[in-house]
């Protein structure tokens, strides 16, 4: 074998130049591989007097040439070369490399099917040159990434296996890293984690492959909804591609960085991600996901109209003819999120329907979920699909994505919070559970609904304080929201999320008009309703449940009462009076009840104590129990 090409199939590129420039009388095919080993060491000048000098009696020096102009983005000089060379002259490894620089070029016009198939060629090429060992771990990595880009993610992963077991351990970190991106749109998130802590313990081996391990560890982390993760792995994956000058894992940082912070309701950050990442404008598939950012960017801050659906929809088109499943599906997916938003519900539904058929060619639902989390209206409008409409997998890949379903409570009784797995949230607008509990009860109202309900200000300002709730709540919480429904009606969502509520959990007691059922409730009602909201609706609510508890609680001690059950009348009248110890009837059964077990004292006492109560708060006694501290007895 030729000892320079040795030398580059072992990967030491400059011992094959040193032997090279050692030769005194150097042939062609020293030279079609020196070019090879200078073009592998950034030294492309070099390369190409290399390649053209060798090129008419080494014909594999042609595919070389074609490579290096191609590097340097001379596409059609790239082309020319490989059109002088007859790919029946080659060998089976040149033959190899020519087919993957075909392909390559297919990728770089965007022929996505057409550059698989020739790097197809090239691996069945490679398999059966007696030399092609060592390229095949290269080739194995182009053809799976030809894969990966089409969303073809398991036949990628397959790729990448060969490449792990061919490929030197200098490259080793890159093709890691790959396997854990196919993982990741997999849905196989531990195994992705695993890849990324090999690669990130080779790292240091090769400082050059830092950034492609930082941005896909915040690839992985935006998937599994970790944002904070996702953010700090993204920041440090620009630092370190502006050290090592890798402007295409900058750019691609910067546009999940602009995602992310779209996701989290943080507008302006976003729009400073995606300002830097139009600067960088790497590639015709970067300035494509710029347009898909930006729109999404719109949307969310309620500037979708039908001009920026169509736009999304027309960016879903384009990946889709381009063969880019994934990105197709996520154009659709923001397309039905900016539909939702203009009120166009059944564009909307067309939109999911058309990502759903680019899921359904992904094999696999995993890459959608992360940009579902961050569509509040269309998870909305999947809450309410039925479960035999198309896009309803959609719903399912959501909630099958949940490890474990987050556990969101409302508290409005006694005070308001909202608890996530138990802890507090805090939320930086006071009104945020009020708002929350006011479409719980009132679903589907239009913001100029709620505002008239809540609100006393200027309409203008609580508009604006009313979807600033909303941008805090969806930042706060990945997996509530406050989502805007068809023509503009605004409804609590939460997809696979465990919600509960206090209050509907104290209704759902009481419904069962039983002594468990009420006792149940009197322990949920920890106080009133929304104690610290002033507004009448929230009086209105905190009246009705007080009223709807001792009501119940007057049907159970008549019937008691009936049947001579005396000890629980008082017992349940005492924790009634919890609920308004001024209730007139309430007060009144509790003397009778205890009146009729006899212990006249104790109902002295009570009476007493009773008559110093509403004295004190309302100055004398109603008449009922005026009549029972006058008439003590006539209490049978």
């Amino acid at each position: 074998m030729n000892s320079i090409l040795e030398a580059f199939l072992s990967g030491a590129y400059a011992q094959g130049l040193a032997r090279y420039h050692a030769l005194p009388h150097p042939t062609a095919e020293d030279q079609r591989w020196a070019g090879a080993c200078a073009l592998n060491m950034d030294q492309a000048p070099l390369a190409k007097d290399l390649f053209l000098t060798a090129r008419a009696a080494a014909p594999g020096a042609g595919v070389g040439l074609a490579t290096a102009y191609r590097i340097g983005h001379e596409y059609t000089l790239a082309w020319t070369a490989l059109e002088q060379v007859v790919p029946d002259a080659l060998s089976p490894l040149d033959l190899a490399l020519y087919w993957r620089e075909v392909g390559a070029l297919r990728y770089v016009e965007g022929h996505l099917p057409e550059a698989t198939q020739a790097l197809e060629q090239a691996w069945s090429a490679v398999l059966a040159s007696p030399e092609g060992g060592p390229l095949r771990g290269t080739v194995a990595q182009t053809l799976a990434f030809m894969y990966g880009v089409r969303g073809l993610d398991r036949q990628a992963e397959g790729f990448l296996e060969h490449a792990l077991a061919a490929s030197p351990p200098a490259r080793r970190v890159y093709v890691l890293a790959a396997r854990a991106l196919r993982r990741i749109y997999l849905g196989r998130h531990a195994d992705a984690q695993a890849d990324l802590e090999e690669a990130a313990s080779l790292v240091a081996q090769l400082p050059a492959a830092r950034a492609i391990v930082q941005y896909t560890a915040g690839l992985l982390s935006w998937s599994t909804g970790a944002l904070d993760l996702a953010m700090e792995a993204h920041t440090q994956a620009i630092g370190s591609a502006d050290l090592s000058g890798d402007r295409e894992t900058e750019a691609y940082a910067h546009l999940a960085l602009a995602a992310v912070h779209t996701a989290r309701g943080t507008f302006a950050d976003a729009r400073q991600h995606l300002a830097r990442a139009k600067v960088l404008g790497v590639n015709a598939h970067a300035q494509a996901l710029w347009t898909l950012r930006a729109a999404a960017l719109d949307v969310r801050q309620g500037q979708a109209d039908l001009t920026v659906a169509e736009r999304l929809s027309s960016l879903g088109q384009t990946f889709e003819t381009g063969g880019r499943h994934r990105e197709a599906a996520w154009a659709w997916l923001h397309a039905a999120e900016a539909n939702v938003s203009a009120g166009q519900s059944d564009a909307a539904e067309l939109a999911l329907s058309r990502s759903v058929d680019a899921r359904y060619a992904l094999q696999a639902g995993a890459a959608l979920v992360p940009e579902l989390r961050a569509l509040p209206g269309v998870q909305a409008l999947l809450e309410h699909l039925p479960a035999s409409h198309y896009a309803s997998v959609l719903r399912t890949d959501l909630v099958q994505a949940q490890v474990r379903p987050m556990r969101i409570h409302l508290k409005t009784l006694g005070a308001s919070a909202l608890l996530v797995d138990g802890r507090p949230v805090h939320l930086d607008y006071i009104r945020g559970v009020e708002i929350l509990a006011y479409l719980l009860r009132h679903p589907d109202r239009t913001a100029e609904q709620v505002i008239t309900a809540l609100f006393e200000q200027d309409p203008k300002l609580a508009r604006n304080y009313f979807h600033q709730v909303r941008y805090d709540l969806e930042r706060k919480i990945a997996g509530l929201s406050i989502a805007v429904m068809p023509k503009r009606r605004y409804r609590v969502a939460c997809p696979g999320a465990h919600f509960t509520w206090d209050v509907q959990a104290l209704e759902a007691a009481l419904n069962q008009r039983s002594e468990a059922g009420l006792s149940q409730a009197l322990d949920l009602y920890a106080g009133p309703f929304l104690p610290e909201a002033e507004g009448e609706w929230a009086r209105g609510e905190r009246e009705d449940m007080a009223w709807r508890l001792i009501k119940v609680g007057l049907e159970l001690m008549e019937d008691w009462y009936d049947t001579q059950e005396y000890t629980k009348c008082v017992a349940l009248a005492g924790r009634l009076l919890e609920v308004d110890p001024f209730d007139e009837a309430v007060n009144a059964f509790m003397v009778r009840a205890m009146n009729e077990l006899g212990d006249h004292a104790a109902r002295q006492q009570t009476i007493r104590r009773l008559t110093q109560r509403f004295e004190a708060e309302m100055g004398d006694l109603p008449p009922a129990l005026l009549a029972l501290q006058r008439k003590p007895g006539n209490l049978n």
